[in-house]
This record gives C-alpha cells, structure tokens and sequence, in this order.
C-alpha cells in the first residue's frame, strides 16, 4: 500500500519527558531514558516550529506536569503562536494550576482504581482537576480508555463528567505507543461481549445528547492487538521526529536538535507506518 508522505506538519505531539509519577499495567514509559531538552533548548524549538507553520502543539508524557519548566514552554509556546494542549493523569494538577492559563485545552485521563494503576486513588483525583481547572478557567476535557474493570462502573463515570460538566471521549484500549513489553495488557481488556455492552451503553447515551465520545464498534477487539497513536509528528523529549506515534520505538530518529527541526521533519517524513505497525484506522489517516 502506497502512503502518502506528509508536508511539515501543523500540528506536532512533543512528549515533554518520559518521567511519570505512575506505574500504569499497560505502559512502561518510565523504562525509557532520554536527555531532555533544556528550557532553552525547547524555546529555540519551538521557535522554529513556528517558523516552520506548526500551529497546535501537545504537551505529553510520561507526565508532562512533572517537568518543572512546563509553565515556562506553554507561556513560549503561545508567545510564538502556537496553541497548545496538555494530557495529564491529573494527579498534579491542582498544584500546577498557575502553570497552565496559556494552553488551549487540558485534557485530563480518568483511570479508574482497578488495580492496573499504581499511585493512589486516581479517579478522584482525576475528578478532582477536572474541577479545579474548570474553576480556574480552563478548557477542560476528559479521556478515558475502555478496559475490564472500567466498563462496569460507565454509569457512575457518565454520571461524574455530566455533573462536572465535562465532556468525556472514550477509547478502546491499545497497547501503549511507547512500550515494547505489553504482555500484561491481557489481562485489562474486556472481552467482547463486554465491549460489545459497553458500546451499547455509551451510543445510547450519545444519541441521548450526553456530551460523549464513542470509539468505532466496527473494529471489535482486533484493535487490541495493534499499536496506539494516530499519524502525527512526535518529538521525543530530547528533540528526535519521529513521524508518527506507531514508529516511535521502532528505530532512531533523526534529531531536531542536531540537524534542524526542518531538515529532521523533511528526514522522517519518507518514513510511514505499514501494515505490521499500524492499525486501519491509522491506514486510513495515513492515506486522506
């Protein structure tokens, strides 16, 4: 299958740092050691981005809160007109708000307290920042991915985002992007009458005007089995572009840092994920 080689991108997911402040069953991120860029080394890049035509950024990890400069790139990054996002697990949050007036969204992942998550009670937490952001002014959305434990409690999760006034966008659960040890996700995912269920239950309440998001039914649980991500451009915490997020352990990539954020978008461009990386859906982005 021919894929169609992307132009600079608009838009980049940069994975500010690898550190996490939790252990999560499906993902071993914190395995992962990189330098991170510095302040300044992020600002020059971002910099350039803008210069390049990049528009929206997202600010991901690990747990991008953990990085104590984070203020710092999202204020930058909006000064160079770049809108920019945040995906936390939430746990930080409450603590970083004067951190995060410049970004466009925050987005707030609500893992329940199923066991595959070591770090506390993450739900509430999760509750917990969605709130204060929303008090503070934010753009606040939740995402949730489906697994076996979290499908038995939609009713409650719909019932908190619909009283906290967030919308909520479900996933199906996948094996993480930035892992190559996913032998224990098995042990998470709903079978496929559950799913089935699930996705029942969540259209119901789509069509019933709640403020949701429903993954594609259509796929079943073969979607499991292939890797996370859309097609988008990833730069690594310390400056490496990686076309998308399916390729991102897979090789090296060329370094913005060393070559110029220009020359390394235009090196991994001639990159694409085929088939035994990719899942349709990916495919399907990858040639629109």
């Amino acid at each position: 299958m021919e894929t169609r080689l992307l132009n600079f991108p608009v838009s980049v997911t940069f994975i500010s740092t690898y550190i996490c402040n939790l252990t999560c069953e499906h993902c071993d991120i914190c395995r992962l050691r990189e330098d991170e860029l510095s302040a300044n080394e992020a600002k020059a890049m971002l910099k350039e981005l803008s210069k390049l035509g990049v528009r929206s950024m997202s600010f991901e990890g690990g747990e991008p809160l953990t990085r104590p400069d984070i203020g710092e790139l999202i204020s930058f990054a909006r000064g160079c007109g770049i809108d920019s996002s945040l995906v936390t697990n939430g746990t930080l949050v409450k603590r970083s708000l004067h951190k995060l007036g410049g970004l466009s969204r925050l987005f707030v992942r609500l893992f329940w307290d199923d066991g595959f998550i070591d770090g506390g009670p993450v739900y509430a937490s999760a509750l917990e920042a969605i709130e204060a952001a929303d008090k503070a002014g934010l753009d606040v959305a939740s995402v949730a991915a489906l697994t076996k434990a979290n499908i038995r409690a939609l009713p409650a999760i719909l019932s908190d985002c619909a009283s906290l006034g967030v919308r909520v966008s479900f996933s199906k659960s996948v094996r993480h992007c930035h892992s190559n040890d996913n032998s224990r996700i098995g042990s998470m995912l709903p079978d496929e009458a559950e799913l089935e269920e699930a996705l029942r239950l969540l259209n119901e309440r789509k069509a019933a005007g709640e403020s949701i998001t429903v993954p594609d039914s259509r796929a079943g649980n073969a979607a499991f089995e292939s890797f996370s991500g859309v097609c988008s451009f990833v730069i690594t915490p310390s400056g490496c572009v990686c076309p998308c997020l399916n390729l991102l352990v897979s090789r090296r990539w060329p370094s913005g840092l060393e070559k110029g954020f220009g020359p390394a978008f235009d090196e991994a461009r001639k990159s694409h994920c085929v088939a035994e990386f990719s899942d349709p859906s990916c495919l399907k982005a990858c040639n629109s």
